[in-house]
């Protein structure tokens, strides 16, 4: 199997055109998602010999960055600016290999902040995914 390092892996989110990533977010150190998973349905009754489920809708759960924080970068602010309005983002992740990843998310939260004596300001965005991803290789 091959293996691939995360470096160099781009992500966009749309400034410009409302559904097309179009602003590189800079400044990304870490970046973790796609963290859901089916829901049980309890289909249990008094009959039944044992617990017994169907699987619900695929929920694909969150993405989270973890960035250096640069007030200045479109990408960030873009991304800072969706937590107070609320409004539906599109971010495009485009690995190494060229695979992207498309998605539709809300901003949860875009400005948690820590720093520290000898250390870098740093800060993270939790984002919530709606509907489901597209993977697609360029």
């Amino acid at each position: 199997m091959a293996k691939m390092p995360a470096d160099g892996t781009k992500i966009e989110v749309d400034t410009v055109t409302p559904g097309t990533p179009d602003t590189e977010v800079t400044g990304v150190k870490s970046f973790s998602g796609f963290d859901g998973e089916r829901p049980e349905i309890d289909n249990t009754d008094l009959s039944s010999e044992a617990s017994e489920f169907f699987l619900g809708k695929r929920d694909w759960g969150s993405f989270s960055l973890d960035w250096f924080i640069n007030y200045s970068d479109p990408g960030q602010n873009e991304i800072r600016a969706a937590e107070l309005s609320g409004a539906l983002k599109t971010v495009k992740i485009t690995f190494p290999d060229l695979t992207t990843a498309t998605f539709k998310a809300y901003v949860k939260n875009a400005t948690s902040l820590s720093g520290g004596i000898s250390g870098m300001l740093e800060g993270s965005a939790a984002l919530r995914i709606t509907g489901k991803p597209t993977f697609a290789k360029q």
